[in-house]
């Protein structure tokens, strides 16, 4: 593949998903600019115009669409679906997922427009996968997706009996439960079925830690290896076997865009090779977007599809490995990978996984009899104490990187498009080694070094969009701070890796060292275990009646004032409040749960407003005091960090009654800069 039609379809298929939303209501134009440019390149360079086209047709179906933030309380829901799995919890209930999803009527819950599955919760025994179910539970958002909780359901009048796919799915995964361990069978069940949910959570972390997930994902890896076992598994009589064998293995794991984007090329290139051509890694890529055009229904493009792209990308620019041997190849092919994602990660999360480089060889070369140990488990042979052995050399590895450095390496502040510039430079010099020519080497040598380059960062106040609970940002030029970090929605691991991390990056906010805790609920604090995991900070401390300055934050001034309480009141008043100033006579009021007669005492040692920002107490829930509050900070805005569960807010009368605009968590983060 070359670099100029690499551009080229990576071009084309950012233009097409850029442009989407313009382009649905207005076609004509962009339709007959599309159909010159294609006209143009298949005249000039007729080896353009497979990529280009796939490119944009891909593009084009994979647009964000704008969506309405739901905000409706949680509220009873019936609808109907297909029971894809089911899992025992305490007898006889438990929870599953539900695909294949119909509402009783047109535009009844917009929360479920995007969802493919949706879990659910039950306290009945659990339905028989592959039937479908009417089912009425309360809807409710968890962890960024919406689910059915303390659900009812019956079987559909004819739906007795499962399909035969749903079925087979369940049997495999009945059969590998009792077969195997929990925890290696946990991984057989990733691996073969594509569920990732059974897979032991440190396990899962330390992969997730290492940039390691897309060994525990079925992926393109997982299908070229299927491939070398069967060719060496099947007798020559039964190699016919090979494509349907695949095609199945494709089909138990969901047939997902991965799947279905390495079955394609597998084809291709046998298809190819059956007739005596070798088929350039290009068109390869091509065919797997038009099967994939073909074949999937048109979705949102989510973090792994343009991950998968990218890296598959990178191995083709890279190109093959002549004169290395297989391990030195493997960690060639690991580098250009890793490369070719390093910036978009960064963007979606402000780190990077060097050590993915170095581990993914070593694990990967475990892949294969790992695969043929979880297929061994469906048939009576005895195979735990074989997988039991991989597991354990897995942790050998693991165990190794602990406490090491950059794991992962969180630096949020640098600049996302320095980090992806430095990258496919670093593919350039794969791509051509010492053939590439003296002065473009250098300045590829010379593009490394963006890896580490501070990006602009502009200073702010933000709120984390955690449901019930707070996280709010205090960022200056060079330092940032927390004022609490907690959810009652969200894991630990979520509230860092899927809420704070990734709006550094985008701010390009450094990482916190400080904490200020508003008082110690765990919806205010328990995504600090993780924060921990992924740098040092310290906890800013300050008693009742205390005044303390924190310095370091320019352009703001920050001061932590510790609440006075009564005996009588509970520990919510015992805490902390931020008065923050900025340059403009910028002012802001940060509050965690205090209300009544402790926000009454804060009052009286503040001074008045009018102040550009007042976070509201207690999620919204606390009108004791607030009108106090408000008359005193007369303030110009107001956020509010709450959950589906608190609507509707009592605050919001008040707030109305005075004219003061609120927002709310609930819409997504919140930013402002002084």
């Amino acid at each position: 593949m070359s670099i100029p039609s690499a551009v080229l379809a990576g071009a084309g298929f950012l233009i097409a998903a850029a442009t989407g939303p313009w382009i649905s209501e207005n076609w004509e134009t962009p339709t007959l600019v599309a159909v010159v440019v294609l006209a143009v390149a298949g005249i000039l360079r007729p080896h353009f115009l497979f990529p280009l086209v796939a490119a944009l047709l891909l593009g084009a179906l994979r647009v964000p669409q704008p969506r309405d933030t739901p905000l409706d309380p949680p509220r009873p829901l019936s609808l109907e679906g297909e029971v894809d799995s089911w899992n025992r919890g305490e007898d006889p209930g438990g929870w599953g997922w539900l695909t294949n999803i119909r509402v009783g009527n047109e535009g009844e819950c917009r929360e479920l427009d995007a969802e493919e599955s949706i879990l659910f919760t039950s306290s009945q025994k659990g339905p028989e996968p592959g039937i479908r179910i009417a089912i009425r539970g309360r809807l409710e958002w968890r962890g960024g997706r919406v689910r059915l909780e303390n659900a009812v359901w019956s079987p559909l009048p004819g739906e007795g009996s499962p399909s035969f796919l749903p079925a087979l799915r369940h049997a495999i995964r009945q059969r590998l439960e009792s077969r195997l361990p929990p925890r290696e069978a946990g991984l057989a069940k990733a691996l073969l079925l594509g569920e990732r949910s059974g897979v032991a959570a440190n396990r899962r972390r330390d992969f997730r830690e290492l940039g390691l997930l897309h060994l525990l994902a079925v992926s393109g890896l997982h299908f070229w290896v299927w491939d070398g076992l069967l060719r060496i598994l099947l007798p020559l009589r039964l190699r016919f076997l090979r494509i349907p064998l695949l095609l199945l293995a494709g089909i138990l794991a969901g047939g997902r865009p991965p799947v279905v984007r390495a079955l394609t090329a597998l084809i291709l290139r046998d298809l190819f090779a059956s007739r005596g051509f070798s088929i350039p890694g290009i068109r390869l890529w091509a065919g797997a977007m038009f099967a994939e055009i073909a074949l999937l229904p048109c979705r949102e493009a989510g973090l792994g599809f343009v991950l998968s792209y990218s890296a598959t990308a990178a191995l083709i620019l890279a190109g093959p490995s002549p004169g290395l041997g297989s391990w030195a190849g493997t960690l060639r092919m690991s580098a250009a990978a890793w490369m070719g994602t390093a910036g978009i990660l960064h963007a979606f999360q402000g780190t990077l996984e060097p050590w993915s480089i170095p581990l993914t060889p070593p694990l990967a070369w475990l892949l294969p009899f790992r695969l043929l140990g979880a297929g061994i488990a469906l048939t009576p042979l005895p195979v735990s104490g074989f997988l039991l052995g991989l597991g354990g050399l897995e942790d050998l590895l693991l165990g190794a990187t602990q406490g090491l450095p950059g794991r992962p390496w969180v630096i949020p502040q640098s600049a996302s498009l320095g980090v992806g510039i430095a990258g496919w430079a670093g593919i350039a010099l794969l791509h051509t080694g010492n053939r590439m020519p003296k002065f473009p080497r250098l300045l590829c040598w010379a593009l490394l070094p963006l890896l580490l380059l501070p990006g602009p960062a502009r200073p702010g106040i933000a709120a984390l969009s955690l449901g019930h609970g707070l996280g709010m940002v205090v960022a200056g030029t060079h330092s940032t701070i927390l004022f609490d970090l907690g959810s009652g929605e969200d894991s630990p691991a979520g509230i860092v890796d899927r809420r704070l991390l990734p709006l550094l990056a985008m701010e390009g906010w450094a990482f916190p060292g400080r904490v200020i805790l508003s008082h110690r609920d765990l919806d205010h604090r328990n995504g600090l275990p993780a924060l921990s995991r992924r740098g040092s900070w310290r906890e800013i401390q300050v008693l009742e009646g205390q005044r303390f300055f924190l310095d370091g934050l320019d352009p703001f001034q920050v001061e932590v004032l510790g609440c006075r309480r009564p005996a009588a009141e509970g520990a919510n008043s015992q805490g902390r409040v931020l008065d923050v100033r900025g340059p403009h006579g910028f002012r802001a009021i940060l509050l965690g749960d205090t209300g009544g007669w402790a926000l009454r005492e804060l009052i009286s040692r503040m001074d008045p407003g009018p102040v550009a920002l007042l976070v509201l107490p207690h999620h919204g829930l606390t009108t004791d005091g607030l009108g106090e509050l408000l008359d005193h900070f007369l303030p110009k805005r107001s956020w509010v960090s709450c959950g589906r569960g608190d609507l509707p807010l009592p605050a919001a009368a008040l707030l109305r009654s005075r004219g003061i605009p609120l927002a709310s968590t609930l819409e997504g983060n919140l930013l402002m800069a002084p």
